[in-house]
């Protein structure tokens, strides 16, 4: 796997491989920023192929008879079901999160948000008794997410 951090560019549009780049990967540093900046709904695909497994192996795995469930999750037609991305997490050895790193944002992003909502709510509403708690939480939701 590709050490992306490691790698310099001093012109961002300047392809990697170039005068300016060090590897004939055909991307620019932009692509890469965003591509780090817009994960995949999931890299089941990819880590199923990492493992040496099939499709249908790993739907023997997860007690199914075929690889069209594995094949449908792998592309991004239907969402796994909390025990199958668990399932899938005991397989591969990765975090749910990091499996479905892309699905895994947009709930962070939609959460933070609604999180930033009822701290405005609070902010803006009487003092209670379990107000401090409640926005030392929603402090630290918002502040795991980044923009």
């Amino acid at each position: 796997m590709l050490a992306i951090s490691n790698l310099a560019v001093d012109d961002k549009n300047a392809p990697l491989g170039s005068a300016s780049g060090s590897s004939i990967l055909g991307i620019t540093a932009a692509q890469i920023a965003f591509m780090a900046s817009h994960p995949l709904q999931n890299y089941l695909r990819m880590t199923r192929r990492q493992s040496g497994l099939s499709q249908e192996d790993v739907a023997f795995l997860l007690g199914s008879e075929e690889g069209s469930r594995v094949c449908r999750h792998e592309q991004f037609a239907s969402k796994p079901t909390i025990e199958v991305a668990l399932a899938y997490e005991v397989i591969f050895q990765k975090s749910v999160r990091d499996l479905f790193a892309g699905f895994f944002a947009k709930i962070e992003r939609g959460v933070a948000e609604r999180a930033m909502h009822l701290t405005a709510q609070l902010d803006a509403g009487e003092r209670n008794h379990g107000r401090g708690r409640k926005l030392l939480t929603l402090t630290a939701i918002t502040a795991r997410h980044v923009h």
